[in-house]
């Protein structure tokens, strides 16, 4: 299985299914490992925190996971719920199910060393009413891209990252998108990508089974994604001394909690 190798500057290379997700990042330059935590509760019953340690990039690219940790997640208006390790590094609770508008703690003990995240489910499950394709010149390249059309709610703030799966394959690349231009609007959102290790299983064509999923985040999570992403078009675009993306984690640990809604579409592509 492979890891979130996070420190210093991402290029999200593969993950699961929502169900077992892991956004995998490569440390650029040298440094000591650090602990790595990548907590989701969602409104459809995942609650899950994946440990691990970041690597180097000149090192192996395998899952060092972090056993034998308390990890525990606290609702707003509950008591605190203790994940048990299913396997390796990966802590699940089948007990708590996220609800929108709830505020969700996470605490994490590794070795006496506490890590501490809190996370806000926003209050709507905005979805995708539907999705076009489109054919985009992207370095160079003729691509089709998908096109996600939604309804943005009227109150301000809306903060959303989509996932792209083409044929379960799941695209690296890191789309958000916030209200600051479209508040209460009907937006279609490009779902641009590049390709540049050129693997097929990322270009959409015709017969293909496109499936995107709208993750409705709080303003925190925009900010780690959103540098995520623009980290990692800076690397391919000039490479130099990278930095961290942003996190809503205290403690000195790389990564991400997130309390986010999941709605998704599937298209066949003609």
């Amino acid at each position: 299985m492979q890891k979130l190798l996070v420190c210093l500057v991402s290029i999200v290379i593969c993950t699961f299914p929502v169900s077992c997700e892991r956004v995998v990042d490569v440390t650029l330059n040298s440094s000591m490992p650090r602990y790595v935590i990548e907590g989701v509760i969602t409104n459809n019953g995942v609650c899950r925190v994946l440990l691990s340690t970041s690597n180097n990039f000149d090192e192996d690219n395998n899952f060092d996971a972090i056993s034998g940790a308390t990890v525990s997640i606290t609702e707003d208006q509950g008591g605190a719920i203790l994940l048990t390790e299913r396997k390796p590094g990966n802590y699940q609770s089948a007990y708590l199910k996220g609800k929108t508008g709830h505020t969700y703690h996470l605490l994490v003990n590794i070795k006496g060393q506490q890590f501490t995240a809190s996370s806000v489910m926003p209050p709507q499950a905005v979805k995708i009413d539907s999705v076009f394709f489109s054919t985009e010149i992207l370095g160079g390249t003729n691509r089709r891209i998908a096109n996600a059309c939604y309804t943005d709610p009227p109150v301000k703030g809306n903060c959303y990252r989509f996932v792209q799966y083409i044929n379960e394959h799941k695209e690296s690349t890191v789309f958000v998108d916030n209200d600051k231009f479209n508040n209460g609007h009907t937006v279609a959102y490009p779902l641009y990508f590049r390709n540049n290790d050129d693997d097929a299983r990322r270009n959409i064509i015709s017969g293909d089974t496109v499936r995107i999923e709208m993750h409705c985040i709080d303003s925190t999570l925009y900010k780690y994604w959103y540098s995520l992403s623009s980290l990692t078009a800076a690397v391919w675009a000039a490479p130099a001394t990278p930095s961290n993306p942003v996190t809503n984690i205290t403690g000195g640990a790389l990564g991400y909690f997130s309390a986010h809604t999941v709605r998704s579409i599937r298209v066949v592509v003609h």
